[in-house]
């Protein structure tokens, strides 16, 4: 189990490098399915959006930070694993759709950044040393995420960024007291214990859990 919390991130990294390729391979662009706001037709960028990019830089420099965030997630957060990912995946999507410029939006920074701050604020509501000083390792390893949040760049979604980190601030808030430690119970071999029943010449052999005192 324990390889597997970090096989899925990568898995899920390797994805968007596969699409990118697709793109580069057959001259195409996927840019249409980004985010455009307040367009009816760019609602489907809410879904799309995280997995389009528009160059292999845009790519590559959402990827380490990407991957080190998911990698986080899978390590420290055992339960309410999947509801906190999609709200951090979606909401961002839905508020730049709200909030965004007039053209297409794509790239997984606004979901980068939604964990990102997702992380600090948990660290910080929770008091959790871990979290809160893994969250500035990757911030401060990432130094975009501190400059991205301002429009200084035309070409860069700020908007996206901006709702990350609102996402993060807004879900870590909702989950503040919730314990993310609780593992999903799984059946102790020792506890157990067979027993059987006989019908005719045939014998039925069943197993229990045994009960705890």
């Amino acid at each position: 189990m324990f390889r597997y919390k970090f096989l899925t991130p990568i898995i899920f990294v390797l994805f968007l490098w596969l699409i990118k390729a697709i793109e580069i391979y057959f001259g195409v662009s996927y840019y249409y399915l980004g985010i455009l706001p307040l367009h009816y037709s760019g609602l489907k960028g809410i879904v799309f959006a995280p997995l389009i990019h528009s160059s292999l830089n845009h790519i590559y420099s959402n990827s380490i930070p990407l991957l080190l965030n998911l990698l986080i997630l899978n390590y420290f957060i055992n339960n309410g694993k999947t509801i906190v990912l999609l709200l951090l995946y979606f909401i961002p999507g839905i508020l730049l759709w709200f909030i965004g410029r007039n053209s297409f939006h794509i790239g997984a920074s606004g979901f980068v950044y939604a964990l990102s701050s997702f992380f600090l604020f948990i660290g910080i509501f929770k008091a959790n040393k871990n979290l809160l000083a893994l969250s500035l390792f990757v911030i401060f390893f990432y130094n975009g995420l501190v400059l991205g949040v301002f429009p200084n760049n035309e070409k860069v979604s700020w908007e996206s960024h901006f709702s990350g980190i609102i996402t993060g601030l807004l879900v870590a808030y909702l989950f503040r007291k919730f314990d993310f430690s609780v593992e999903t119970k799984q059946k102790n071999p020792d506890k157990i214990v067979p027993y059987s029943t006989t019908f005719g010449d045939i014998s039925f052999i069943y197993e229990k859990e045994e009960a705890k005192n």
